[in-house]
């Protein structure tokens, strides 16, 4: 929600290039913008939830993301880039930026997993 200002901003940066033109707001057109950016950046911070499921189920080791977290950064950009609702640089950046953090995060969380799987069997 905070960052659908600056989109908002950058949206109405266009109407000062057409000195004739004119602004029609509508409410659904609004409602969908937002859902969207809500819906697209709620779905975005759920990175470390999945990538902890995956390593409990034992798919994915931090071994491996530790390997390839030049991938995931470039692979996160570029996603970001492509499913941010509005092309300003501050949305894209308050999408992908916190992204990459919440991975690089993530691979802590799956090494807990990992040593907290190793104490458990251990045990049996």
């Amino acid at each position: 929600y905070w960052t659908s200002r600056f989109a908002f901003i950058w949206f109405s940066d266009f109407i000062r290039l057409f000195p004739n033109g004119v602004l029609y707001q509508e409410p659904k057109a609004y409602v969908m913008f937002m859902l969207k950016m809500m819906g697209i950046f709620g779905l975005v911070f759920q990175l470390p939830v999945m990538l902890m499921f995956l390593a409990w189920i034992g798919l994915l080791k931090a071994s491996g993301m530790k390997k390839s977290w030049r991938h995931a950064v470039l692979a996160i950009s570029v996603i970001g880039l492509i499913i941010t609702p509005s092309n300003d640089w501050f949305t894209m950046l308050m999408m992908i930026l916190p992204v990459i953090a919440l991975y690089l995060i993530s691979i802590f969380l799956v090494q807990f997993i990992e040593i907290r799987r190793e104490k458990r069997l251990k045990k049996l």
